[in-house]
């Protein structure tokens, strides 16, 4: 059990379980917005493509509560690394292997993927290296990398307490990136863009911490004015930032981003349980493998062969058939990938470490 620093004592299963209903929510989003992408009849599920905001915000809450977990660099980085390259790279090889199974049986009328795609794509940076994602939904991977990055560090400068003052100041040269550069020096600002993502997505991280300190130090007006201020500025940076412009007039997003800040809201008023039930733990549990899993096989494999041989509409193909065959393979990749994966890893660290520092472990938990 955990003291909140305001002396209330919270146990960690409960105040983690809106976060996985959220994460579920947020993958089931992302999901309905690929199986209908570009379908004129199913626009409403273009909003889905803002999911991989409340991604953004669920990140920036759940980073801050593991950095002030631990007391060593060393468990970050293999929390972090435990969590995220196994399933990653088996889902990456999946990926390109189906990519060239595709390419064998179209006769080389589908690109396929080469080796140094791929190879490259295992870093998981493989925007600085010049290279193309095997994946579309693999953008939004360098973006919270960035975002690990930006908290180890302040983690390693001992300046997690003054984080909120540091997210803030931070907040200056975003809005000066997008109001100055954007009109007066365009060759920056698109540089920064690429080469800097999270610059457009940053504000939804401070609102995760903010989120995360409201919960569990003070409910303070400031706090949820800064939550507020995120929210605006975020919807500011909706023509630089992300894949919601080209889906969505900024209006739409605009009310997405009201949603997501009611749901925040709410979090850290404690009225988010109605959320809580199997289906969206089930989701949230597998949410990371659905995520990296779904669009190639979804769109250009399972899709294409149910309305091929099967003769029935996408509605029929995506949804009936596409849909339950991929929660259904990223839950097998949950239970004998992922989990497994994460926790023999983390047993082996903490088995290492324990011959050092016997109080030091690494949680198992989906941090």
């Amino acid at each position: 059990m955990l003291s909140s620093p305001n002396g209330s004592n919270l146990k960690r299963s409960h105040r983690l379980l809106e976060l996985d209903a959220l994460r579920g929510i947020a993958v089931i989003f992302v999901v309905c917005f690929h199986l209908t992408m570009g379908r004129e009849q199913a626009r409403f599920f273009s909003l889905g493509v803002t999911g991989v905001d409340l991604f953004f915000v669920i990140s920036g809450f759940v980073i801050l509560l593991t950095l002030e977990k631990i007391n060593k660099w060393q468990d970050f980085v293999m929390s972090r690394f435990s969590r995220l390259y196994p399933t990653y790279w088996f889902c990456v090889t999946l990926t390109a292997g189906m990519m060239v199974a595709k390419s064998l049986v179209s006769g080389g009328t589908f690109g396929g993927v080469s080796i140094v795609q791929y190879l490259a794509n295992m870093t998981m940076v493989q925007t600085y290296l010049g290279v193309p994602d095997i994946d579309g939904s693999y953008w939004t991977m360098i973006v919270e990398m960035l975002f690990y990055i930006f908290m180890f560090s302040i983690f390693l400068l001992k300046k997690l307490p003054q984080i909120e003052r540091i997210g803030v100041v931070t907040l200056v040269p975003v809005i000066l990136y997008h109001l100055t550069l954007n009109t007066q020096f365009h060759i920056i600002h698109q540089i920064l863009g690429r080469f800097l993502p999270i610059i457009n997505h940053f504000p939804l991280f401070l609102a995760g911490i903010l989120a995360y300190k409201i919960k569990f130090d003070r409910p303070l007006f400031l706090r949820y004015l800064g939550i507020v201020l995120c929210f605006m500025i975020q919807y500011r940076l909706f023509f630089d930032g992300g894949k919601s412009r080209f889906f969505i007039e900024q209006p739409a997003y605009g009310i997405m981003l009201l949603f997501y800040l009611l749901l925040v809201f709410l979090y850290t008023n404690n009225q988010l349980s109605f959320i809580v039930n199997r289906a969206s733990l089930f989701m949230g549990n597998i949410s990371y493998s659905l995520y990296l899993i779904h669009q190639f096989l979804a769109l250009e494999i399972i899709m294409p062969l149910v309305m091929k041989y099967a003769h029935v509409d996408f509605w029929v193909a995506g949804f009936g058939v596409a849909l339950p065959m991929t929660i259904a393979i990223a839950a097998l990749i949950n239970q004998y990938v992922e989990k497994p994966m994460t926790q023999y890893l983390r047993s082996r660290f903490n088995d290492r470490s324990r011959m050092t520092s016997p109080s030091r472990t690494v949680s198992a938990d989906r941090d």
